[in-house]
């Protein structure tokens, strides 16, 4: 679950969007120190970006990747309002498959991350297939495993994007 407004409605901790930030920008510059190559799996953050982006103009080595879920779905989906905004937890709140590391963030972060994809700043994407046994996820938010079965809905949901945004 990200901070913000969605765990503090539900009681979760959240993880900070400085989480992901602050080890992308410690491995780019462990990347400039050594002259290594760093590829960053799994974008999340609006903040992500411009250091990848920077990083790039400097002409280092570094490569990125988003997934389809960070592309398509918001942390509102935890509310179990399949994504609507809601004043209340709906019946389905607390849906442990919206479980994922790093976790869904805003609508403003899935749009930045877009635009990245699109400019080139992101250079790939990748599925971040990772199911669980019904044991790991029929379990409270805070037991549950975390990861999303994406295989079969991956193809789909960048499918729905490519349109969206005009590419095909």
């Amino acid at each position: 679950m990200a901070e913000g407004p969605v765990a503090t409605h539900l009681g979760l901790d959240g993880i900070p969007a400085a989480a992901e930030e602050t080890m992308i920008a410690r491995d780019i510059a462990l990347t400039e120190a050594t002259g290594g190559r760093l590829h960053v799996a799994h974008l999340s953050t609006a903040g992500s970006v411009p250091l990848i982006r920077e990083a790039k103009s400097r002409g280092l080595r570094v490569t990125a990747e988003v997934c389809p879920h960070h592309l398509t779905i918001t942390d509102q989906w935890a509310l179990g309002r399949k994504g609507q905004p809601a004043e209340a937890p709906g019946y389905m709140a607390y849906d442990t498959n919206t479980k994922v590391y790093p976790p869904l963030r805003s609508q403003s972060d899935i749009n930045v991350l877009i635009d990245a994809l699109a400019e080139g700043v992101i250079d790939c994407v990748a599925t971040d297939h990772a199911p669980h046994d019904l044991t790991s996820k029929q379990v409270t938010y805070k037991d549950a495993a975390f990861g999303i079965s994406v295989l079969e809905t991956a193809l789909g949901s960048y499918w729905s994007w490519f349109i969206r945004i005009s590419w095909v």
